[in-house]
Parts: structure tokens; C-alpha cells; sequence
């Protein structure tokens, strides 16, 4: 929940719009939700944001801790596993064998991140909409513009722009449909 009685206070502030979120898990044609502030150039839309008042709900996943889960993963390690496919003897080779190395190794958890943030233009006048975005998948981004506006699908146009270093992130059109 949020008060946005300071913000639209501040000069420049247009306006305070919240975003639905798609559900949990996130849904990679939906927005993923929050507040947009709109505003009449960059100054007035950050002081718009700073003086928002907002209570965050962090979902299912608030008390996720990533050095926990790697503790978890190395302990599921030491049980038996499920067998999947039956090669030879393991038990019997590790019994037999003159020497056994033992290691773990692990690394810390880093989220799959693009060099660039996702952006899009969103034209959206007399029931058409066409978008300017870097998206790796326009037929989805399209589909999604649709649905999310429910226009007809000739009315809605997405240009593709030159891509950065997304790294698959820009397949996904909820950025999309968030400017839309």
C-alpha cells in the first residue's frame, strides 16, 4: 500500500500510478508490479518517488538467504540421491579404489543480470498502440501488448530496437506491457 498525497505535492509530478502485479511466480508477460511515478522530467519524478510513502509487501520469498540454500544444496549432496540411470558399480568401484579425492566447491548465488535495464516506449492513442523496445521476441511482446490492452491485434505495432548485452532477459515483454 502507498500514500501519495506528498508526491503529488512536488512540482512537475503528473501523476502516481500503481502497477499490478502478475502473481507469484512472476509471470513473463505481466508486469511485475509496484509505482510509477509520471512526471515532467527526471528531478521532479525523483523527488516524487522519495517522498512516497510506501508499505512493501516482499512476498513468499522475503526471508530467502542464499548462503542457506548453498548450506542446503551441499547437505542434499551427502544423502543418496534417486537413481536415474545405472552405469556400472559406483559403491563398488569407491570401495575397491586406492585413493579417493573428496571436494566440494561452490560459488556464491549471482542473479542472471543484463548490462543494460529493460526499456520500452509505449504509444498508446485512439485504440492502437505502438511500442519502440530492444525485445528479443516481438511476436510475444505483441501478443502481450493485446492482451494486456485488448486492442485488436492489427492495431498494435512493436518496432524492434538494437539489442544490448541481455543475455535472454529481453525475451520476456513485461517491460513491455508495464510502458503500454
Amino acid at each position: 500500500k502507498f500514500d501519495d498525497t506528498a508526491a503529488k505535492k512536488i512540482k512537475g509530478v503528473l501523476d502516481i500510478i500503481e502497477l499490478d502485479a502478475g502473481g507469484v511466480p512472476p509471470q513473463l508477460n505481466k508486469p511485475m508490479g509496484g509505482i510509477a511515478v509520471i512526471a515532467e522530467n527526471t528531478w521532479a519524478a525523483i523527488k516524487g518517488r522519495e517522498a512516497l510513502e510506501i508499505t512493501w509487501d516482499y512476498g513468499p520469498n522475503k526471508d530467502y538467504d542464499s548462503e542457506m540454500q548453498t548450506k542446503e544444496m551441499v547437505k542434499s549432496f551427502e544423502s543418496e540421491g534417486t537413481v536415474r540411470r545405472k552405469d556400472g558399480d559406483v559403491a563398488k568401484a569407491m570401495s575397491g579404489a586406492s585413493k579417493i579425492l573428496d571436494r566440494t566447491y561452490t560459488t556464491p548465488y549471482f542473479a542472471h543480470g543484463m548490462i543494460e535495464p529493460p526499456c520500452a516506449l509505449a504509444n498508446v492513442k485512439d485504440n492502437t498502440c505502438e511500442v519502440w523496445a530492444p525485445i528479443q521476441h516481438p511476436q510475444f511482446a505483441k501478443d502481450s501488448v493485446v492482451g494486456a490492452l485488448g486492442l485488436d491485434d492489427k492495431n498494435v505495432t512493436v518496432n524492434v530496437t538494437l539489442l544490448g548485452g541481455a543475455f535472454g532477459r529481453k525475451s520476456k515483454p513485461d517491460f513491455i506491457v508495464e510502458a503500454a
